[in-house]
């Protein structure tokens, strides 16, 4: 060369490029591997999905009676004080001692903390209730539906197809893959490339 690459007459450069070739299904089963991993996660995820649907289910339908235990708490205080009502328009004309007066006053006065314990427990549930659509606030006041109504029956089969696509029993499919993916995995790097 000349100039400041004068003192370099001989010099040379390699490039080396290399890649492992790998024999005995090595890159197939770590393939195999991840996608079944990948899967489980999926199933994974469609459970955790069911399971906090089923959360969410539960306590509608305990909300929804304890509603319904309102509604008869409400009632059976309208007939205490009624009654009681009745128990001391008698005690006043003589017809009634004043132990059943006392006995009315305390139903009433049962009823009352009843009713309000059954509130207070209204308010927790709609309030768990407004948590799953990440609100801090209830935005209703009242459920819909029917503690009552349970639908038709389906068939055992029905049942037993719907059973084996169900996402706890995939998961359990996914681990036997992957362990499967793994032991093939295993066998294939005993094998030298």
């Amino acid at each position: 060369g000349s100039g400041e690459t004068r003192e370099f007459n001989g010099a040379e450069f390699t490039l080396a490029l290399s890649s492992v070739i790998e024999v005995g299904g090595k890159r197939k089963s770590r393939v195999s591997l991840a996608e079944a991993r990948l899967e489980r996660q999926q199933w994974d995820h469609q459970a955790k999905t069911l399971d906090i649907l089923g959360d969410l289910t539960t306590l509608y339908i305990a909300t929804l009676g304890t509603q319904k235990n309102l509604e008869l708490a409400e009632e059976f205080l309208r007939l205490s004080k009624s009654l009681q009502k009745t128990v001391k328009k008698r005690a006043s004309r003589g017809a009634t001692p004043e132990a059943d007066v006392l006995r009315a006053n305390a139903a009433v006065g049962l009823s009352e903390i009843s009713l309000n314990a059954l509130r207070q427990k209204f308010e927790r549930q709609k309030l768990s209730l407004a948590i799953f659509w990440a609100e801090t606030r209830p935005q209703f006041h009242r459920l819909s539906g029917s503690l009552y109504n349970f639908g038709e029956a389906q068939e055992f089969q029905q049942l037993c197809s719907q059973i084996k696509r169900s996402a706890k029993i995939q998961i359990f499919a996914s681990d036997l893959r992957i362990k499967n993916a793994e032991l093939g995995l295993a066998r294939a790097s005993q094998k030298s490339d």
